[in-house]
């Protein structure tokens, strides 16, 4: 089965497990305001970006 970590952290949540909030973003648009609204959120400018593919494996995705 090909589920990215959001996805399995939903799939989760769903069913009451307690997970680390975030927002997928597909562009850097995207994340430059999905970083801002977390710094409103929770009040720190730590973020940390997590690019995800399904590529077969851990270090498949290298380019």
């Amino acid at each position: 089965m090909n589920v990215h970590e959001y996805q399995g952290k939903e799939i989760l949540k769903s069913f009451g497990v307690a997970i680390q909030e975030g927002i997928v973003a597909e562009n850097a648009d995207e994340a430059i305001a999905a970083a801002k609204k977390l710094t409103e959120q929770t009040g720190t400018e730590w973020w940390v970006v997590k690019a995800q593919i399904h590529a077969g494996g851990r270090g498949k995705g290298v380019v």
